[in-house]
């Protein structure tokens, strides 16, 4: 009960941090079928993303690229890494906890920042789609808290977890869906609904749709297997 709290208030802090304050840093990028919005010839010439880390690859549209999140992530002092060690905690998922920036993929329209180049994106507010890999007992915990059938929508022939919100204060001003990999590895997927400056504004004072929830099931349909892990 104890993890699951603590799982629960990180998440909430991790997208306050990552998606409503937007800071990015780029870094140039590296199964296509039928998307809302997106034809399966449209998508097969579109970029490819891989994860050489998780083993897996997806196609986006052309309008983006893609960027990291900025690890602000600082080391846990050796008490607090001793309690986590006595949870049951591996050194894997301290050091995630430690650093939960590190493994994002950001994908943000090329449009915000005219012809600046990829290295040159400044850090700011910037309206953005996350990918975030969860493993381990956040990937054990994404599985528990969101696999309810009522909850389930098919996108490219895969089972997604499609929330009406965020599981936390900004709920309503975001998509988000959950794709397990495998009993180890679940994707986030998380993004702004409105195109405004603060995600708590009232409906009628957020600004235009971004669209992104169309995106974010493009995406998913192309996402396939790459066929090899770094450990």
């Amino acid at each position: 009960m104890k993890t699951k709290r603590l799982l629960a208030a990180t998440a909430v802090v991790l997208f306050a941090s990552a998606v409503i304050s937007g800071s990015l840093r780029c870094e140039t990028p590296g199964g296509a079928q039928a998307s809302a919005g997106g034809s399966r010839n449209e998508s097969a010439s579109w970029p490819t993303y891989r994860a050489e880390r998780y083993g897996f690859e997806f196609r986006y549209p052309p309008r983006f690229m893609v960027t990291k999140h900025h690890d602000e992530g600082a080391p846990l002092k050796a008490e607090a890494r001793a309690a986590f060690s006595r949870d049951g905690w591996t050194e894997e998922e301290i050091q995630e906890y430690e650093h939960p920036f590190k493994h994002d993929i950001v994908l943000v329209e090329r449009k915000l920042f005219g012809n600046v180049l990829p290295a040159e994106v400044p850090v700011g507010d910037t309206f953005a789609i996350t990918v975030q890999p969860h493993t381990g007992r956040k990937a054990k915990f994404d599985i528990q808290e969101f696999s309810k059938p009522s909850l389930q929508v098919s996108i490219g022939g895969r089972s997604v977890t499609k929330l009406p919100g965020y599981p936390g204060p900004y709920g309503d001003s975001v998509f988000c869906y959950f794709l397990p990999l495998s009993d180890r590895l679940v994707l986030e997927f998380v993004a702004p609904k409105f195109r405004s400056g603060s995600a708590t504004r009232e409906p009628a004072n957020r600004g235009q749709p971004t669209g992104y929830d169309a995106v974010i099931e493009q995406i998913i349909a192309t996402l396939k297997s790459s066929g090899s892990r770094a450990q």
